[in-house]
């Protein structure tokens, strides 16, 4: 009896959908002409202030309103991020002893490679034998002159190669 009613549901609802349209109206080309915006322009000038030079210079604003942004020295910056105790106020944020030489970091490669006598050698390795840091022998191997072969999958560190590659 329920596959009596169920074939008869679906030829009902078969008849109905061949009467009717089930995409839904189609409208004309210009029925939303009036409605659509096609572009679009939007003038910001007047919200944006102008920054002041660098070289001293005031750049004119038409319209200064009030504004919570001032200039403030170090120790003032320091004083508002709570960091009075941490930093003293002549202590320099520069990088005290560090040397960045390339072409040592490279030829320190080339002469570990030149006594083992190998044409490459994977990038662990490198690091174990020579003592270099990996951001070095990265740089070494990128700048160096050297080709960098990928023998592993993407995140296999021990898979990348320096190496003179023909």
């Amino acid at each position: 009896l329920a596959e009596v009613c169920q074939r008869r549901a679906q030829m009902m609802w078969g008849d109905w959908v061949d009467q009717h349209n089930t995409d839904g109206p189609i409208p004309d080309e210009d029925f939303l002409a009036g409605l659509v915006q096609k572009s679009m322009f939007l003038d910001i000038s007047s919200l944006v202030r102008q920054p002041k030079s660098r070289r001293g210079t005031v750049v004119t604003v038409e319209d200064e309103g009030e504004s919570v942004v001032e200039e403030v020295t170090k120790e003032q910056a320091l004083l508002l991020a709570g960091a009075e105790d941490e930093l003293e106020p002549d202590e320099t944020w520069e990088l005290q002893g560090y040397d960045e030489d390339i072409a040592a970091w490279a030829e320190t490669v080339r002469g570990w490679l030149k006594r083992q006598g190998l044409e490459s050698a994977a990038i662990c390795q490198l690091q174990e034998e020579t003592g270099l840091a990996l951001v070095k022998l990265w740089l070494a191997g990128l700048l160096g002159g050297f080709g960098l072969e990928q023998c592993g999958g993407f995140y296999d560190g021990a898979g990348v190669k320096i190496g003179v590659f023909q």
